[in-house]
Order: C-alpha cells, then sequence, then structure tokens
C-alpha cells in the first residue's frame, strides 16, 4: 500500500487507513464504515464482521494506492473498487457463512 499524510488527503466513507491501538502496541490497516458526528471513525477489517471505533488521533496515514503481486499499482479510490466493497460492506453479517462456504471450496488437505 501507498499511504498519504491524513490531513493533506482527508479520509471518508470506504478509504482504508493506518491506525495505532489505543495501547499504542499495535499497527492496522482497516476500512472506514462511516464518519461519525464527532469526527470519529467507525472501522471494519475485510475479514471481520464486527467494527471498531477510531479516533481522529489514532489515524496515522489513509491509503492512497494498492500494489498487489508487484502489479501497477491502482487508487485505492477507484470507482469499481469502490462499488465492490461497498458489496462487501453490505455483506458483512453474512461473512461468517461465506468464508465457511469458501474454506470447503479451496481448502487444501
Amino acid at each position: 500500500v501507498y499511504l498519504r499524510n491524513p490531513r493533506q488527503f482527508p479520509a471518508k466513507t470506504g478509504d482504508i487507513i493506518l491506525f495505532s491501538r489505543p495501547s499504542g502496541k499495535a499497527l492496522v490497516l482497516h476500512r472506514i464504515v462511516g464518519v461519525n458526528r464527532d469526527g470519529s471513525y467507525t472501522v471494519n477489517g475485510d475479514a471481520q464482521v464486527w467494527c471498531e471505533g477510531v479516533a481522529p488521533a489514532q489515524v496515522l496515514a489513509v491509503v492512497a494506492y494498492i500494489s498487489r503481486d508487484g502489479r501497477t499499482p491502482y487508487s485505492a479510490r477507484r470507482w469499481d473498487k469502490r462499488l465492490l466493497n461497498g458489496i462487501w460492506r453490505k455483506l458483512r453479517r453474512v461473512r461468517p457463512w461465506i468464508f465457511r462456504i469458501c474454506g470447503r471450496f479451496f481448502h487444501k488437505n
């Protein structure tokens, strides 16, 4: 991932942010699923079903570009990726079943 300063590249719903957990012992990349009235964020990992709150002071960076397997980087705000991420966000409650089904098909023995 390619990171940007959150002061120069403000985070919004659908963006991926790098933040520090309150203990300061873990750095996490999660997607913003909501911006709260107090300016804090509600975030969710792509493989999680629960959400957590993140204060603006915890945000260290916003993901601007993503590169997979050494391929050309693409914008984290690209319209097709945002569409797919929006669908995935809506499926949060059924993700455990999706993971179980996929695990049965793709499990290597």
